[in-house]
């Protein structure tokens, strides 16, 4: 396994070389648009009640990157190689508990009423990644190397990160009960791609020559290979929706609960290393495409990453809490609130409560809307909404919408720690 310790600089840097063009999803406008077929990703239970027809068919995708401690326009005013006044800006910025979370989601669903009841077969490829510091300095010995540490001992604990890829396929029906309706959705997993580190601590001290460096860590890191990539899994969706009255409607949802099995490459040490002559090199000095760089030679290497042995790594999905409620006053105005909340870290909003509130408008054909929230990786946000719908003849109807669930970094530069879009189709045969 090449060496990462502090290689989650792919992640760390939130884009430093991806930029803001990362790649997940809140869809905080969706849940509350049960005329898209997509939707039912967020609300099992949609699968009851969609509109359109005997067979409706939708797909979207959504995209995200966002982080808790400085605005993303600082990525793109730093320039190729992050010239140094960029690199101590970007590290005086960070924060005691610093998140980053990117991910990009394409999905498709397939919905078909059969005797009176209703079905869905859905699928999903996933992409992600998700990182966590406590020391603002862990990024500074990757921008800067340790030279400027030096005579000085940087440490960090509890360091995380994880980068994955993974299709799902799912089985949806549910009840309808009248004024309840449940929704269920049970899904399999293909996992393609892991590289997982969990609850790193380190303490790097450099003596004040230079010459000479101490390391002391403990870690968990685990890799899919190549020829053994094909994780497998299973998981599971849940919903329900209750219809207070006639304008008012409470709903919940379970979502991700399950796993998937890897197998791969992992490795398990505790480190306590002493060696003179090294030097650590930054990011922009050094070969990417070997990032044994690090610990410059391969005789420290050696010590601090000991061969690899073949294992199996089982990753609980990213579950998350759904709650929502949405009021609807005279036909054409739809407000609503909803509660966000993960499971584990390396959920969407890495285990920060979000609460969101919006506001829908429908006129005529048309649906536009505005929302607002707090928490999350990001802090705060405002989002939008546009949606349309069209009805050809007796043939097929269609529904498109686009919403960003955060544009604050749009509308005012300097300020957005994220981005967050999602855009799809529904068409519906009678």
């Amino acid at each position: 396994m090449t060496f990462r310790f502090l290689c989650i600089a792919m992640m760390l840097g939130a884009g430093l070389g991806l930029q803001t063009r990362t790649i997940a999803q809140n869809s905080l406008h969706l849940q509350f648009m049960p005329n898209q077929a997509t939707a039912q990703f967020i609300q099992p239970a949609y699968v009851y009640g969609i509109e359109g027809g005997s067979i409706i068919a939708g797909g979207s995708v959504d995209y995200l990157v966002g982080n808790n401690a400085f605005a993303l326009d600082m990525l793109n005013q730093a320039g190729p190689r992050w010239e140094e006044d960029a690199r101590s800006t970007l590290v005086d910025a960070l924060n005691g508990d610093t998140r980053f979370r990117l991910g990009l989601n394409a999905q498709g669903i397939l919905n078909v009423k059969l005797k009176n009841h209703n079905y869905s077969l859905s699928f999903r490829n996933r992409i992600g990644g998700y990182s966590r510091i406590n020391n603002p300095q862990t990024m500074g010995l990757l921008l800067f190397g340790n030279a400027q540490y030096a005579g000085t001992t940087v440490q960090d604990e509890n360091l995380a990160f994880r980068q994955y890829s993974f299709s799902e396929i799912g089985l949806g029906t549910g009840i309808d009960l009248g004024k309840v309706t449940l929704g269920v959705r049970i899904k399999g997993y293909m996992g393609h791609a892991l590289y997982h580190i969990e609850d790193l601590s380190y303490a790097l001290s450099t003596s004040e020559l230079g010459d000479e460096l101490a390391l002391q860590s403990t870690y968990e890191i685990f890799e899919s290979t190549e020829d053994a990539s094909m994780g497998a899994g299973a998981g599971l969706d849940l919903g329900l929706i209750v219809e207070v009255q006639e304008n008012l409607t409470l709903q919940a949802s379970l979502l991700d609960l399950g796993f998937i099995r890897w197998e791969g490459q992992s490795v398990a040490n505790d480190v306590n290393v002493t060696y003179s002559g090294a030097e650590i090199v930054n990011l922009f000095d050094a070969d990417l495409q070997d990032l044994s760089f690090l610990l410059a030679t391969d005789t420290l290497l050696g010590e601090v990453f000991p061969d690899t042995t073949e294992g199996a790594y089982t990753m609980g999905l990213p579950g998350s809490v759904n709650l929502g409620a949405s009021w609807i006053v005279k036909e054409h105005n739809n407000f609503f609130a909803s509660f966000h909340y993960d499971l584990d870290q390396f959920g969407r909003n890495a285990q920060i409560p979000l609460f969101n509130v919006g506001y829908h408008r429908t006129l005529g054909a048309f649906r536009l809307g505005l929302n607002s929230y707090v928490g999350g990786v990001e802090g705060y946000g405002v989002g939008a909404m546009g949606a349309a719908n069209f009805k050809f003849g007796s043939v097929m109807n269609a529904s498109l919408f686009a919403h960003m669930d955060n544009l604050v970094g749009l509308v005012a530069p300097g300020t957005g720690r994220g981005y967050a879009w999602h855009m799809g189709l529904t068409v519906g045969f009678p």
